[in-house]
C-alpha cells in the first residue's frame, strides 16, 4: 500500500488569537474550531518542524505528504483576506516544506493541497479579489505560476458535487488535459 497523509491545518500553539473553547457537537458543525493556517513566522516554522518530524517518523511507511487541505477555499487560510496574498503565502509554505520533508525522507512524494473543486480548462482571467470568490479552479494555475511545479510530485482536487450533464462534468476531460499541459510547462513532472 502507498499511504497518503495530509499535513492539514494550523496549530493553536502558534495562533495569534487564543484557542476558543471546544464546541459541543451540533448538527452541521465541527466539534472543534479550526486553527488559523500557518501564516505567521512562528506558525510557518512550527509547521516546517512538524512536517520534518512526521516525515522522519513515518519514513518508509508514508509515501505521499499532502501539504494542507483545500487551501483554495479556507480551512484556516481565510485569515488572509486578499486571495493573491493567501495564494503566495500558501505557495511559499509548499516551497519551504517540500525540501524539509525530502530531507527527512528522500523517497517521499509531495502533494499540493487538494483543491475544493475540480480544475477548469483555462484560467478565468478574473482579477483579484474576484477570482478568489468566483473561481476556485484558478487556484491551481496561479500556484503553478508561483513556481510550485518542480516542488510537488502530485496535484489533486476534489470532484464531489459534480454530476453528468453539467458543464463542469462535460469539461472535465479537457480540463484535466489542460492542467496537465500547463503544469508540465511550469516544471511539473
Amino acid at each position: 500500500y502507498e499511504i497518503d497523509v495530509m499535513l492539514a491545518y494550523g496549530n493553536w500553539l502558534y495562533a495569534s488569537v487564543p484557542k476558543p473553547e471546544y464546541a459541543r457537537w451540533e448538527k452541521g458543525k465541527y466539534p472543534y474550531p479550526e486553527p488559523p493556517a500557518p501564516v505567521t513566522k512562528e506558525a510557518f516554522e512550527g509547521y516546517k518542524k512538524w512536517a520534518h518530524f512526521m516525515a522522519g517518523y513515518y519514513k518508509g511507511v508514508v509515501a505521499y505528504w499532502e501539504i494542507q487541505n483545500e487551501s483554495s477555499s479556507g480551512f484556516g487560510w481565510e485569515i488572509i483576506k486578499d486571495p493573491d496574498e493567501r495564494l503566495r503565502t500558501y505557495c511559499n509554505l509548499v516551497k519551504a516544506v517540500g525540501p524539509v520533508i525530502r530531507e527527512a525522507d528522500p523517497h517521499a512524494k509531495i502533494s499540493l493541497a487538494g483543491m475544493a473543486a475540480p480544475p477548469i480548462p483555462k484560467p478565468s482571467g478574473l482579477p483579484a479579489p474576484e477570482w478568489g470568490r468566483k473561481s476556485v479552479g484558478d487556484w491551481l494555475y496561479k500556484c503553478l505560476d508561483q513556481g510550485i511545479g518542480p516542488v510537488v510530485d502530485t496535484i489533486g482536487w476534489h470532484i464531489q458535487g459534480i454530476s453528468p450533464g453539467t458543464l463542469v462534468w462535460d469539461e472535465y476531460p479537457a480540463a484535466v488535459r489542460a492542467v496537465k499541459k500547463y503544469a508540465e510547462s511550469k516544471g511539473f513532472q
